[in-house]
């Protein structure tokens, strides 16, 4: 007995050296992050044979960050361009969703909010990231490991060259989203159209045969991949996912300072990972879709219901009249109606008055090379008060609180009873189960899609069972569903995902607009700001010597120094002002 435990414990020794000296695994694409709760104890339950059709190219799912994923089927499209850089190739890859449109300033927001993401940079001409006014437009400023960050949060990824380019060409591989035409001001937003960003709704006409919109112009997007010039020559016809390693990532699409001849969808680009603009942002994939919980709390709506055309309060006309050097110090002028108050909401920053003709002329003086931000308001303007009427519709599974005008989730029992099935909620194809149906805003609840051969909303990792949203059946959703995006709280009561803070839950989908006469979201683009208020960018220019960031020979000080223009040159390996 003796020499069997001596054996044992030596076998031990060996296999722990060994694992110790094993080589290091290679990177992976990140991993979705999560909250994860304990498990239910209750067995599986038992699946209903049930036949899907699946969902079909371009079906649509809301997803958890307030956007919208399309689908985009397994198969075959021919790639690239016979460019230098992109060789004209067949490439077969497996199905996958990705988002409808490029990562927004509002959903962007909610991943700052929970604490999950980091702020986007500054960017000099870039629309006020946290100005409501810009809340449809793309996020930009966020370099490759805050956009990967983010697509982690929802749980994917930043999609491939090869995910990217089909999702945007279909599998005739398009010239554009849009097909053959040549582009113009009506197509997207590009050289000339608009001179920044636009919502990332604003051409509904240029989709890609998967329903992705703002594939060309507007702004670049980020990819996963590793750039390589020869890579498509000699890639796996299966899923490529890039090269191993390399010196810069890879970008995709076209910005709103593009030329028509710079529209095309194979042309690659590339930039390095710390690199931001103020016309890059990013979208997500996300390849296999989480059954998440509902969250505790949602945004009203009202089907049919558009926004004002011009809004009852609106903004003053205030802009940036000019600026320049005074001697050595920058300064900013910004003119705006009489009788306007405004605020300086950058901490260094010090403003004097004039008036010039009828106008009040507010300048200035801030450190060389930063931006500011002042907001500027119409003092006759209130808060905006809800109306006091019952037209805010909430999904299936919700009540509308009229004390917050939000809905609260109230999951229901799931059963059907002497009445039928809750309302929202019909029998599926077995006639045993009562299933949520799309709401009055013609979509599924968070995570799923319309299945036409079942006749009902399905989640769309097709988990059929587990299509508990809104009915309550805690064992079975302590089964069923893996957790919450990190920042949020499981309740096991309410079977739901908390915020950690009141306010911070997905609004409203891209293209609709929170509209405080109906107390929801209707159709409609955000383009003033509901309390009579914009945010104005205060830039000063470089009036006195530059910083010396030359002399900063670490990669990690050159970019703690970002502030003063400092950003590090990858491939000249030192670290340069870019302002």
């Amino acid at each position: 007995m003796n020499l069997f435990k001596q054996i044992v414990f030596a076998l031990t020794i060996m296999l722990l050296l060994l694992s110790a000296c094993a080589p290091a695994a290679t990177s992976e694409p990140p991993t979705p992050t999560l909250v994860e709760f304990a498990p239910s104890a209750t067995p599986a339950p038992s699946l209903v044979p049930v036949v899907l059709g699946g969902p079909q190219a371009g079906s649509a799912i809301t997803w958890t960050d307030g956007g919208s994923l399309v689908y985009v089927p397994a198969g075959q499209f021919s790639m690239g361009a016979d460019g230098a850089d992109n060789p004209r190739h067949g490439v077969n890859l497996s199905a996958y969703w990705i988002h409808k449109t490029k990562i927004t300033n509002r959903m962007y927001a909610l991943c700052v909010g929970v604490g999950v993401c980091e702020p986007p940079s500054r960017e000099r001409g870039a629309a006020v990231y946290s100005d409501p006014t810009y809340a449809d437009h793309p996020v930009v400023g966020v370099n490759w490991e805050q956009a990967s960050a983010y697509c982690g949060w929802v749980g994917g990824r930043l999609p491939t060259e090869a995910e990217w380019e089909k999702a945007a060409r279909g599998p005739g591989a398009a010239t554009f989203p849009w097909g053959e035409a040549q582009p113009s001001c009506s197509w997207l937003n590009f050289g000339g159209c608009k001179g920044s960003t636009s919502s990332v709704v604003a051409f509904p006409g240029s989709a890609s045969p998967y329903g992705a919109l703002d594939m060309a112009g507007n702004v670049f997007e980020w990819n996963y991949d590793w750039y390589d010039a020869n890579y498509f020559a000699a890639s796996p016809i299966q899923d490529p996912p890039g090269p191993d390693s390399g010196q810069y990532k890879s970008i995709r699409g076209s910005s709103f300072e593009s030329e028509a001849g710079q529209i095309s969808l194979a042309t690659r680009h590339f930039g390095a990972r710390a690199y931001t603009s103020a016309d890059l942002g990013f979208r997500c994939v996300v390849q296999q879709p989480i059954n998440f919980p509902p969250f505790c709390q949602a945004s009203a709506y009202q089907p049919g219901a558009a926004a004002p055309a011009a809004n009852n309060c609106p903004a003053p006309n205030a802009f940036v009249s000019g600026y320049g050097c005074n001697v050595n110090q920058g300064f900013s002028s910004v003119d705006m109606p009489l009788g306007s108050d405004y605020k300086m909401l950058t901490p260094k920053y010090e403003c004097v008055e004039t008036l010039t003709e009828g106008i009040l002329r507010v300048t200035c003086y801030g450190p060389d090379n930063t931006s500011g931000e002042m907001t500027v308001c119409d003092p006759a303007c209130g808060d905006p008060t809800p109306a006091a009427n019952n037209a805010a519709v909430c999904d299936p599974g919700y009540s509308f609180d009229p004390a917050t005008r939000q809905c609260v989730y109230a999951p229901a029992l799931g059963q059907p009873g002497p009445q039928g099935c809750p309302p929202g909620y019909a029998l599926d194809s077995t006639g045993q189960i009562c299933r949520p149906t799309p709401g009055l805003d013609n979509q599924c609840p968070l995570g799923q899609y319309f299945d036409a051969l079942f006749g009902s909303c399905v989640p769309a990792n097709q988990q059929v069972n587990c299509n508990l949203y809104g009915l309550d059946n805690p064992s079975l959703a302590g089964t069923c569903y893996l957790g919450c995006p990190a920042g949020f709280a499981y309740d096991s009561t309410s079977q739901c995902c908390q915020s950690p803070a009141a306010g911070l839950y997905p609004s409203c989908q891209p293209g609709f607009t929170y509209d405080p006469t109906y107390g929801g979201c209707v159709s409609g683009l955000a383009d003033v700001s509901g309390a009579g208020c914009t945010t104005i960018s205060v830039d000063m220019l470089q009036c006195g010597e530059p910083y010396p960031c030359g002399q900063i020979t670490s990669e990690s000080v050159c970019i703690r120094n970002q502030v003063y223009g400092c950003t590090w040159d990858d491939k000249a390996n030192v670290c340069i002002n870019k302002k």
